[in-house]
Order: structure tokens, then sequence, then C-alpha cells
């Protein structure tokens, strides 16, 4: 107890035997037992109240020995069970549990990880990825400041996150790999990564990009095909020896026919080669027969009419008409977007015809534009302009995101005529291009997206875009960035979102599923997000005949189903909202492709590289002794006596106040029995 602390409890005692004193003993000649009785209970309420009030602590100090701590993580995917048998990989578990040693001087931790860490349950070996580096990382932020060493039982082949190898470490968090597996290097030619899109027009070609690579020392000869639906459609001899050891197959291939199609690319193994399984790769793609109507709005001939029809044409998909807004009714009917150019009162019919139905708009704007009326007929901007025509160069915003336009390059365009003015912009949008006049930033847009919830729309504001599809052939030789650009625009405005309250999200062809999920929204009628709903989704695989039913969970604005445990094979599913109408179908397919099987060696360079720089040491399944000892000897592992300090009350003050009113109660009781009240 501090000394302040004691010397104010010796007061309060002193000054409680004084008042006693005087209110039972000074003004009696004679001290009878009563008197005495009455003042100690007196004292034990007034010197109860007082240390009560004082409320005297003293510091309790107890001792513990925490031992250190020993995380066994232990890899659940299914590459373990290609590397060795399930018994003996349970076997070194057991072995690391149940020694008496381990158990005397760690604190064991059991985990196990594939796709995510948790807790060991049991081992199936099953996970279809592995995530190495993340339940390093979260053990090693779990315990700071604590000495830790890590078992790791795994064949050292990541299929996901970061790379292990390079990762911090922190002092007395040490890693002991045990590799299990094959720890034979074979000569292996395998498929790394394939590029390509999962659509495609009709008609049109679509890029693919195919990285090979071999392991070993001889020079080896293969053959590498693309086949579509069984069509092979591009066949390439490939040569790999100890220098040439990885490639780059690029290809433009052409999209024939309509309808989800299976592409298969695939190198011939070379004679002895044991993994034959990474030779293959599939991929699913889409055609898409959508040719798009573009209706182009002109009230007069005009040299940029002809440069956007022959940039948008490039793709055999989209068609394109030039008619003057004086046009009968009948021409607007079927078209899919339109492109206005320098409106004006003329053009009523045409938009009222796209607020009716929701028809994105590409508006180019120039000098011959009436801006009261353009002002006047829509919602998206407004322009206050000076009535001065000038020369505007466009400088690019590199900050742009809505799409890629990074190979579009302005270098030596030339100026656009426009009204220079004020634009007031109304809904949310995105400046790919700004106005420079001579030189100068006028800090407004040239070229610009809206995005909106009905419609989306772009605006140009500038005459002669004409010359800038010539001034690019100057450039390049061909009109294809040009091209470009105008085709990003028009799928930018084609993906108008029409009213639909009930989307869907989701791919048609999934290869592994280790977090795919199908994504529905589902919106009230004023087209926002509907949180309450009740959404269910039945999915069937297409040689079955009885559909499974299951409710789709709410998650973060949306809601999902997740297709982890599916089955590879081709699925038909239909989502529908309880109590109303709404329903929408789909289809998918799943490949039969498991990364966790195109790797049969074991990656112990990689392992040792990990121990060595935490500290620790690399065993193999046959040193588990080995590995015991090197832990038990290790003295960073040594058990840490600590101390707690608990600041503690003296007197509990419930059973305080339970004397006082117990004194108190007694001694109102005995000057009541004897008439001293």
């Amino acid at each position: 107890m501090p000394g302040p602390i004691l010397i104010l409890v010796l007061l309060g005692a002193l000054a409680s035997l004084a008042l006693v004193w005087y209110q039972y003993l000074s003004r009696s000649k004679r001290y009878s037992r009563l008197n005495w009785i009455l003042a100690a209970l007196r004292f034990l309420s007034i010197f109860g109240l007082i240390v009560l009030l004082v409320n005297p602590k003293f510091t309790k100090t107890t001792y513990d020995l925490e031992p250190a701590m020993l995380n066994v993580l232990i890899d659940n995917s299914s590459s373990m069970q290609i590397a060795t048998d399930s018994a003996a990989l349970v076997g070194i578990r057991d072995r690391l549990r149940s020694d008496d040693a381990l158990q005397d001087r760690f604190q064991i931790n059991e985990l196990v990880f594939g796709t995510s860490l948790r807790s060991v349950d049991s081992l199936f070996f099953d996970d279809k990825a592995t995530n190495i580096s993340d339940p390093l990382e979260r053990l090693k932020d779990m315990y700071i400041g604590s000495a830790m060493a890590t078992v790791l039982l795994t064949d050292g082949n990541q299929t996901l996150g970061d790379d292990y190898e390079f990762m911090t470490h922190k002092p007395g968090q040490q890693i002991f790999p045990i590799v299990v597996g094959d720890t034979t290097s074979y000569e292996d030619l395998r498929i790394e990564r394939v590029n390509m899109n999962k659509y495609a027009y009709l008609k049109n070609q679509f890029p693919m990009e195919i990285f090979v690579s071999y392991s070993g020392d001889s020079a080896v000869n293969t053959t590498l095909m693309v086949s579509i639906d069984g069509q092979i459609r591009l066949r390439r001899n490939l040569n790999f020896n100890n220098e040439t050891n990885s490639m780059r197959i690029a290809a433009n291939l052409e999209a024939s026919r309509t309808g989800l199609q299976d592409v298969s690319v695939q190198l011939q193994p070379f004679a002895g080669e044991r993994n034959t399984l990474n030779n293959t790769r599939r991929l699913g793609l889409e055609v898409i027969d959508e040719k798009t109507r573009i209706m182009i709005v002109s009230s007069w001939v005009h040299p940029d009419l002809g440069a956007l029809r022959k940039a948008i044409e490039q793709n055999e998909q989209r068609e394109v008409l030039i008619k003057p807004p004086t046009a009968p009714p009948d021409t607007w009917n079927e078209v899919d977007l339109f492109i206005l150019y320098q409106p004006n009162s003329a053009f009523q019919e045409v938009y009222d015809l796209v607020r009716r139905e929701g028809i994105s708009t590409f508006t180019i704007t120039g000098p011959q534009t009436d801006w009261d009326y353009v002002n006047r007929v829509q919602d998206a901007f407004s322009i206050n302009t000076y009535g001065q025509s000038e020369e505007i160069f466009p400088f690019k915003n590199e900050a742009f995101t809505l799409f890629d336009a990074s190979g579009f390059d302005i270098t030596d365009y030339p100026p656009l005529e426009f009204e220079l003015g004020e634009i007031l912009f109304k809904k949310e949008y995105e400046s790919l291009l700004d106005q420079q006049v001579k030189g100068v930033l006028m800090g407004e847009p040239m070229l610009t997206l809206v995005r909106d919830e009905a419609r989306n729309e772009a605006i140009l504001f500038g005459e002669n875009i004409w010359k800038w599809r010539i001034q690019n052939y100057r450039n390049r030789g061909d009109f294809q960035a040009f091209d470009d650009l105008i085709a990003q625009i028009i799928r930018f405005l084609d993906l108008n979102k029409r009213t639909n309250r009930l989307t869907l999200d989701y791919d048609k062809t999934y290869q592994g599923v280790t977090s795919a999920e199908l994504v529905a929204r589902y919106f009230n009628e004023t087209l926002a997000f509907e949180s309450n709903a009740n959404l269910r989704i039945r999915i069937k695989e297409k040689s079955e005949a009885d559909f499974r039913e299951f409710p789709m969970m709410l998650r973060n604005g949306y809601y999902g189903f997740r297709i982890n445990d599916l089955a590879a094979g081709e699925y038909d599913f239909t989502v529908r909202v309880e109590g109303t109408e709404l329903v929408r179908n789909g289809n998918f397919r799943i490949l039969d492709f498991d990364v966790e099987k195109q790797l049969i060696s074991s990656n112990y360079r990689k392992l040792d590289r990990l121990a060595q720089a935490s500290g620790g040491q690399l065993f193999f399944a046959d040193q588990i002794s080995a590995l015991i000892d090197e832990l038990m000897d290790r003295n960073q592992f040594l058990p840490v006596q600590k101390s707690k300090q608990n600041i503690v009350s003296l007197i509990d003050f419930r059973v305080l106040l339970g004397i006082i009113a117990l004194s108190l109660a007694a001694e109102w009781f005995i000057r009541k029995y004897n008439g001293l009240i």
C-alpha cells in the first residue's frame, strides 16, 4: 500500500477514535460495558466510511511461465495427395502433436491452409488452390513481439496469392518447412498462361496470346495447336533448349460462327515427358452476332460524316446510316445509337425518341450548332458561348479511366473549329480530351463521356474531326488508332443500361471455380437497389432433368451465389424474385481444370530460401526427429517468465458496506433496547 494512503487510513482511525471518545466516553464518569460496546460499533461505522472514501489499494504480482508458440501449418490442397500418401501426412501431424517434449516446451497451434487459413478439424486435401503467403503474413501480424516457430508442411507449390519467397520476416519468428513429395526436377513443357477475350463478334478477328515455357537441358521440339470446337485453327512448331526456355506466341483468329465455343490450346508432349496435364489449356469463347445500327443525323453534308462512317464500319457488326433530321418518322425504327451532328431545332423528333426509348447519343458540336436549342432540349450539359470561333487543339487527359485509350496519340493533330464558352455539366462525366488554345489550357473539355442510369452519352466540342483521321494516316500509315478510338466510344455507348429491374452478371465459362460467383441485382420501381428482396436460383446440369434450388445471399450491393462446389460441366439456371414475376435465365460452363495437378515436383529450393530468410531450417518428411531436436535446442524458444501486476482494493467495498450497515443497525437496536433513544 502506498505511503500517503496508509497515512490517510491512520488519520482516519485517529479521527474515528477521537469522535467516539467525544460522543460516548468523555461525558461519562463510569465506563460501563454498554458504553464500550456502543463506542466500538460507532467506531466501526465511522472508520468504515472513511476507509470507503479513501479506498486503499495494494499491488498484487503474479508470475507465470509462458511457452513459445509453435504453429503447425498443413497444406490441405489437392496437390498434397499427388505428392505423397495422405496417411503419411496425417502421421507427420500426429507425430508433432503427440511429442511430449514439444508439448512441454511449446504451445502448439494447428492450422490448415489452401485457399484460406482455418483451424484443423480434419484433413481431406481437397482445396483447389494453394496460398502459402497469406497464412504466413497473418501469423506474423498475430504474434507481434512473441517468440514463434512455424512448421510448414507443404510441397512448396503456390498457385494463389503473393510470392512467399519475398515476404518480410520479423525477428524471433522462424519458419521450418517440411518438404513432402518428389524433389526430382524433370524436363517439362508447360503452358504458363493464355490471354484471350471472353467475347468476340461474328466474322471479326480476336487476339490470342500464349506463353509457353520449358524446364530442362536437352533440346526438344514440339507443336503448338489451337483448336476451336475440335477444328484446328493454328499450328506452330516450337524449338526449346537450355537457352531458349520460354516463348510468347501471338495470333489473331477469326470468329466464324456464333455461340459458346470450346477453345483448346495444346502442346504436343516430347518423348518421355512425365507431366502432360500442363500441356493443355481449355477456355471458353462466346461469339456474338449482334449488329448495331447507328444513325448519323445531320442537317448538311460535311467530311466529318464520311470519316465517322468509315471508322465505325471497320467493325462488320456495325451498320451506319446518314439521314437528315427531317426524314420520315419510320426512319428512326430499330436505331441502336444516334450520332447527332451539330443539332438544331429540326432535331426535335430525334430528341423526343432518344428520351422516350433511352437511346445513347454521340453529340458533335461546332460553329453551326444552335446553342439556345441544345441547352434547352437536353439535360447533360449547357454552354454559354462567347460567339467567337476559335481553333482548338486537343490535350489528352492521361487520367482517363472509362476505357483504355493508351494507344491514341494526338501528336501533330490539327485543331478543331469551335465557339469558345463556359461549359457546365449536370451529370457525372469524364473528359478524354481537353481544350487548348494557343498553347493555353482553357479548363474546358473537348471530348467527354457522360454516364447515366438511363443511357450513356458522348460529346465532342469541335468541327472537322476528319482532319484527325487524315493526320493519323500521316503519322502511322494507317487509320487504326483513330478508328480504334471511335470504336471504343461506340462500345461505351453500346453498353447502355436499359431499364431492367433484374440484372445478371456472370461469365459464360469458368476455368476452375475457387472464387467464382454468379451475381444478380434487383431494383425497385424507382431503379434503386432493393436490399430486402428474396432472390432464389434454380440450377441444373444440362444432362440432368431436375433443378436444385438455392437462396441467393445478400452481399455488398448485390445478391450472390457461389458455384465453388459444382463439378465440371454445362449448367442452366433461372433466377427469380419471390413475390414478383421477374425471372432471368442463363447458362454457363465449368471447365475441368485443376491447377494443383499442373505441378508434380516439390519446390524445395524455394522453401529452403524461405527458411534461411526467416532464420529457420529446411527438413524433409523423413527428418521429423531432427526437426524436433532442432526446435528443442534453440534458446529462442525457451519459456519466458512473465510477471503480472494487478492493483486491487484492500477491502471489498461490498463487504465493507455490509459491516457499516450491520454496525449502524446493531448500535441503533442496542440504544433502542436500553432506552437511550
